[in-house]
């Protein structure tokens, strides 16, 4: 019988070691820029918990063992080396490692699927771990290999950490041929390039009054209800975070389910539409007689107005086109049917002055 020499047990040990880490499928290598998790990893997980980077509302940072708490981070690629920043901007102290500057490159860690992380003076420092407290190794360079992985008098000290991807969770909404479409979601989400997200915070002279606040890029805070406004396409917005409520000041609801409008006080209730099958004037109008309440698809948006203003039948909304008329009697004696700003219908020729909407236009009769 062949006699088990050292190396053999040297062997041995190392394909047990990877043979124990191929359960970990977390493990990747950032090639892809993206939002990640830094944690610091061991070759003993089942003993070493796993710390996570937190950073806390106030800007103190520190690791936890709870991934629910842990921070993402935006990671971008640069030139042999990643940038890491937090959702608000701010580039990770870690306790002075990156003082020198964002960039942060990395080597190969010694636990397998991980890296070390070393600033742009790798023989300066380099990032360790002892129990749950993390801190820069400096002058590790005669022995990095015992900087990175060392279990002495059961205090580990680690330099190894992994990149964990967070699956982006999107929103999606629809815009029509009309350019327009309302949403509501229960999350907060960045708006996709080539959208505008308003809310309403008025109705003035037969119009809605629309604050397109949240340009693309911009972050819309959850329970937001908005008009939205961009080419006709189907889009996909990354859900965000953001402590920043809804606007108080919005006259629009929504529903997260197909649901009848309730909001407290409200005397009638406006949906998006255009006017009529054959008057193709867009707005927000009354979906059933008189305001009354109507069901509300899920994931839309309607208007909810009280008092006086309730009255109204609809309120076109106020970027729309306008159209100047200067002989009056040549351009309505091809249709009688035009209505003022408030909704109500005119018959004839002779309007007074004022602006009124015909066949999807407005007028103006001067």
């Amino acid at each position: 019988e062949e006699s088990l020499t050292l190396a053999k047990v040297d062997a041995l040990e190392s394909a047990l070691e990877d043979l124990n880490n191929l359960g970990d499928d977390e493990i990747v290598t950032p090639l892809r820029e993206g939002k990640y998790f830094l944690r610091s990893y061991q070759a003993m997980p089942a003993t070493t918990p796993y710390y996570y980077y937190k950073r806390d509302a106030e800007g103190n940072e520190s690791f936890t063992s709870s991934v629910e708490e842990a921070t993402p981070l935006i990671l971008t690629l640069g030139d042999n080396c990643v940038y890491l920043e937090d959702e608000a901007g701010r580039t990770p102290y870690l306790e002075g490692f990156t003082n020198s500057g964002p960039d942060i490159k990395l080597e190969r860690g010694y636990t397998w699927g991980s890296y070390t992380l070393v600033n742009r003076f790798p023989a300066a420092a380099q990032l360790s771990r002892t129990g749950n407290t993390f801190s820069a190794v400096y002058d590790y360079a005669s022995n990095p290999v015992a900087y990175r992985c060392n279990n002495s008098n059961g205090v580990i000290v680690s330099t190894d950490f992994q990149f964990v991807p967070l699956d982006e969770e999107k929103v999606s909404f629809t815009i029509s041929n009309a350019g327009y479409a309302t949403f509501f979601t229960d999350k907060a989400f960045q708006m996709p390039d080539g959208v505008r997200g308003g809310i309403v915070t008025d109705t003035k002279d037969g119009k809605a009054m629309v604050d397109y606040r949240y340009p693309s890029g911009e972050v819309v805070p959850a329970q937001t209800a908005l008009l939205l406004n961009g080419s006709a396409d189907t889009y996909e917005a990354v859900v965000a975070t953001s402590s920043e409520s809804a606007p108080t000041e919005n006259l629009l609801h929504g529903t997260l389910t197909d649901a009848l409008t309730d909001v407290e006080g409200a005397t009638a209730y406006y949906k998006l539409a255009y006017r009529s099958s054959t008057d193709r004037t867009l707005g927000f109008f009354w979906a059933a007689e008189n305001g009354a309440a109507f069901t509300n698809k899920a994931g839309k948006a309607f208007l909810a107005l009280t008092s006086s203003a309730s009255m109204t039948r609809g309120f076109i909304l106020e970027d729309s086109e306008l159209t100047v008329v200067t002989d009056v009697k040549t351009e309505i004696e091809k249709d009688d049917t035009v209505y003022g700003l408030d909704g109500r219908r005119f018959n004839g020729s002779h309007l007074p002055k004022g602006i009124y909407v015909k066949n999807g236009k407005k007028i103006i009769v001067k």
